[in-house]
């Protein structure tokens, strides 16, 4: 309230060439429900009337222009997200900063909302958001420690949930090779995968084209078995090309990735079967 008194204040205090204007650009973000477009009035259009009225209702005036703004975007704000809004104004009637929301009033944040809409259902038309009760559910639910326990183990079972698919092996794997597949890209350059006796080669680079862009080539291959190899220039003329097994890079990451599982792999940077080459 304090930061809309200051504005009221600031407003208030500018020129009449400057308020008229300022009051143009408030309108104009009315948007008009019968054109769905915004509401265009020169600020000349201001000008006039403020320079014909008398000092003494000239903060009737502007207060009540003002106000017409505010609760037009208000009322845009609410539409556009009802649940945010209402906790919003929650959190300014009892004096809390949304950035510095603790656990605890995050979860009686969230019980209140719920409370009401509850309540909305219940009441209908006699409903109304400034009341008592809500910021007494707030209260409520923040003291609570059964409603507090009940959303932090919820929260807890999730992020556990969350973790173990996260990390798990498959993910971990999977991960790794768009990792080295990304490097390889960016380094241009040739990296390859041991799992037992499979040897996955993974080669990236930039594709060159005359008079186009350059654009990441990726090449995914299998015992020497091409799985994928794609790139997408673009230009004076759009080109790609895709060729190999699986016609898109994921497919062929999944397919290494199961093949993995949970066996122990290695990464290298020299070709091994060149190296068993050497041992002969």
């Amino acid at each position: 309230m304090i930061q809309v008194k200051k504005q009221y204040d600031d407003f208030s205090k500018l020129k009449l060439k400057d308020m008229s204007k300022s009051i143009s650009d408030m309108t104009y973000k009315y948007i008009n429900p019968e054109t769905n477009e915004p509401t265009k009035v020169p600020a000349q259009h201001y000008e006039k009337i403020l320079d014909q009225v008398q000092e003494q209702y000239m903060g009737e005036i502007t207060s009540r222009k003002f106000l017409d703004i505010m609760y037009s975007q208000l009322t845009a704000l609410k539409k556009e997200d009802e649940k945010y809004f209402n906790q919003a104004l929650l959190c300014m009637d009892i004096g809390l900063n949304p950035k510095d929301l603790r656990i605890d009033e995050q979860i009686a944040l969230s019980y209140t909302y719920d409370f009401i809409e509850n309540k909305k259902k219940v009441e209908k038309k006699e409903f109304h958001l400034l009341s008592q009760d809500i910021v007494s559910a707030y209260e409520e639910s923040k003291n609570d420690s059964k409603i507090q326990t009940a959303a932090v183990s919820y929260s807890n079972m999730i992020e556990d949930i969350e973790y173990k698919e996260t990390y798990s092996n498959d993910n971990k794997t999977k991960k790794e090779i768009e990792e080295i597949i990304d490097d390889s890209v960016v380094l241009t350059r040739t990296k390859y995968i041991t799992c037992d006796d499979n040897i996955i080669q993974i080669s990236g680079g930039y594709y060159e084209s005359v008079n186009e862009f350059f654009d990441k080539s990726v090449s995914i291959k299998l015992n020497n078995e091409l799985l994928y190899y794609g790139y997408f220039v673009t230009g004076t003329k759009d080109e790609s090309y895709i060729d190999g097994k699986y016609k898109n890079k994921e497919t062929a990451i999944e397919v290494i990735s199961n093949l993995i599982g949970d066996k122990d792999y290695q990464i290298m940077d020299n070709n091994p079967n060149r190296n068993k080459e050497y041992e002969r």
